[in-house]
Formats: structure tokens, C-alpha cells, sequence
């Protein structure tokens, strides 16, 4: 879902001859409609295009506000950018259009870094400042987006991937020996490490604000559970149910058809079920099935997909490739070590 990439310096950024194309080229699988860029003194910033909101042109970016003094990348779906974009319209901003990127520009104007308190949504973006000569990255909360950044003579870069960075020409990756030995342990690279001790990435739930007195990053989000000793256990229940649903709703809505993956497991059941309520009808689940019995979960799959009243589509997973070259082939989007090998099915149903 879209890629963006960025260098930024606070008082002169130096030509970089080539990356803005092979930064474009290496997000090309992020962002199949569209491609953007733009450059001034202290900042350049690129960004593929993924159209789930606003599919016209009015939702290309990078994207300025109306006088080009903010500029903003994003990678993401905000999903209370209505609200928010009635609010602002009340405040007197005028929209071009009805993306909520453009709603990430008029907010910062009003509310500055803290407007990532206000957003609703997974999200990982950049904005520009250019009157007052900074650069603010953010990402979601759950860190579902992801944002990685590394200095280079002086000078800023991010990207959505790795190897974004890495097309900076001069810039070496040097591996972080202690990230093998995290990996090797725990299966992954505990953020904000990355493979590369000279590449990090941008912890959940922060921000990095880069000025000419150097970076600043800040925490805006945190999880905490607190026991309620009164509560019953089917308000509970009834509680649980109706976030639930009120989740899947706000998340279920675009400018593009929405479907749901089915594994056949309780969590991807419950949210199909949720999302078959939301939508009422015309959904479509698609499911991946396999040769072995024992990895098939297939049947009680499509045995949801009835119940919900949804039309169920499978995959044969006998007929995809695991060849060591596919299976590399895949690896490469990654950019650093990962374990999780539920990648290989969730990139055949999404691909299908």
C-alpha cells in the first residue's frame, strides 16, 4: 500500500544524481497507479501511488496545502479522515478533494506535530515544512506501517523499505551484528533495530521531528490494560462485540472493491463475520487451500464464508511455486532477516 522515500537537510541538501529514479523503481511494487516527486533546497521526497481513496488526481503526492508551504508523503488508510476533514472544513480550510492525505496537511497546519493524537488509522508518513524548514516523520500506533531512516553526510533519508535507502549512492549498509544474534534467539529484529546497525527503524507509536538543531523523537501513544472489578461478563462480551464491529466498519470502507482473507482460524473468521455485517452484502473471501490435509484449512474456511452468506473464492496452493527462487524472490521485500513463513500464503491471496 503506496511507498514513500525522502532525503532531507535543514540548510542545503546535497544532489543526489539517480535516486529519485531508483528509489521510484525500487517502490514500484508498492504503488502500481501512480509515481510522484518533488525537490527544493533541504528536501526532496518521492511516493508510488496505491489508490484506495480518491482515485483521481487530486489524491496524487506528494501533496501540498494550498500555498505549497507544507508538503506531505503517506502510506496509509486514516480511517476518521470524514470527521476530521468536516472539522477542518469548519475552520475555514478548503479541500481539492476527498483523500485523506489532503486531511493530513490542513491538520498539521491547525495542530502541528500532535496531530498524530487525532488520527485514527495505520499510517507511516513524512510532511515538510518548508517555512519553518522541518521534516516530521510518524507512524501508527501498532506499527502496522512500516518507516525506516539512516543519516548520511549530514543529511536525513527515509523510506518505506530498506533498499530504498540503499539507493543512495555512497551509502553502505553495515550489518549489526547483534540484530543476527536477536534474530538467531527470537525469530525477528526488535524495532528500532534493523539489520544494519547504521539503519533504523521508527518505533510504533512515534514521531521524529528533524530541524536544524538536530532530532527529536517523540512517544504519542500507549497501551495499557486496567482490571474493571465491577464489570459483568456479558457486558463484557457485548462490549468486545460491538468494537469489534465498529472496527471492521471504519476499516472496510474505499474507493475500490473491499475484500476479506479468510485462514478459517477464530481471528480471520471474526473479522470476516464482522465485515460481512458491515457490508451486508457483495463481499467476496478469499481463502488459500493446501495439499496436506493437516495444513488445509480450506473447508472450515468455506463453511464461514456460508454462514456469513459470502462468496468464497480459493487458491490452490499446489499450483504456486515454493522453488528456492520464488521463495527468494519474495524474501528480497523484506530487506533484513524475518522467520514468519505466513508470508508465503498471504502473498499468493493477495497477489490472486
Amino acid at each position: 500500500m503506496c511507498g514513500i522515500a525522502g532525503r532531507f537537510h535543514p540548510v542545503a541538501l546535497a544532489d543526489a544524481p539517480g535516486w529519485r529514479e531508483a528509489a521510484l523503481a525500487r517502490l514500484a511494487h508498492r504503488g502500481p497507479d501512480g509515481a510522484g516527486a518533488y525537490r527544493d533546497e533541504r528536501c526532496e521526497l518521492v511516493h508510488r501511488r496505491l489508490a484506495l481513496i480518491d482515485l483521481t488526481p487530486t489524491g496524487h503526492q506528494p501533496m501540498p496545502n494550498e500555498d505549497g508551504s507544507v508538503w506531505v508523503v503517506f502510506n496509509g488508510e486514516i480511517y476518521n479522515h470524514a470527521a476530521l476533514r468536516a472539522q477542518l472544513a469548519r475552520r475555514g480550510h478548503v479541500f481539492r478533494g476527498t483523500s485523506d492525505t489532503e486531511v493530513l496537511v490542513h491538520l498539521y497546519e491547525d495542530e502541528g506535530e500532535r496531530l498524530v493524537d487525532r488520527l485514527r488509522g495505520i499510517f507511516a508518513f513524512a510532511i515538510y515544512d518548508r517555512s519553518r524548514g522541518r521534516l516530521l516523520l510518524a507512524r501508527d500506533r501498532f506499527g502496522v506501517k512500516p518507516l525506516f531512516h539512516a543519516r548520511h553526510e549530514g543529511a536525513w533519508i527515509f523510506a518505506s523499505e530498506i533498499k530504498a535507502i540503499t539507493a543512495l549512492r555512497g551509502f553502505a549498509p553495515a550489518l549489526d551484528r547483534q540484530a543476527c544474534y536477536d534474530y538467531l534467539g527470537l525469530g525477528y529484529v526488535p524495532e528500532p533495530a534493523t539489520g544494519f546497525s547504521n539503519i533504523h527503524a521508527l518505533p510504533r507509536a512515534s514521531t521524529l521531528l528533524l530541524t536544524a538543531h538536530g532530532e527529536r523523537t517523540a512517544r504519542y501513544h500507549r497501551t495499557a490494560a486496567h482490571v474493571e472489578d465491577a464489570a459483568r461478563f456479558v457486558d463484557a462480551v457485548d462490549g468486545a462485540e460491538q468494537r469489534v464491529l465498529e472496527a471492521v466498519s471504519r476499516q472496510a470502507v474505499a474507493d475500490v472493491p473491499v475484500a476479506s482473507l479468510l485462514s478459517g482460524g477464530i481471528d480471520s473468521s471474526l473479522v470476516v463475520a464482522a465485515h460481512g455485517r458491515a457490508a451486508g452484502s457483495g463481499v467476496t473471501a478469499f481463502t488459500v487451500g493446501f495439499p496436506d490435509p493437516s495444513h488445509d484449512e480450506s473447508g472450515s474456511a468455506g463453511a464461514v464464508a456460508r454462514h456469513c452468506g459470502m462468496r468464497h473464492v480459493t487458491i490452490d496452493g499446489g499450483d504456486r511455486s515454493l522453488a528456492p527462487d520464488a521463495v527468494l524472490e519474495l524474501m528480497r521485500h523484506f530487506d533484513q532477516p524475518f522467520a514468519d513463513t505466513s508470508f508465503i500464503p498471504t502473498y499468493w491471496v493477495s497477489s490472486a
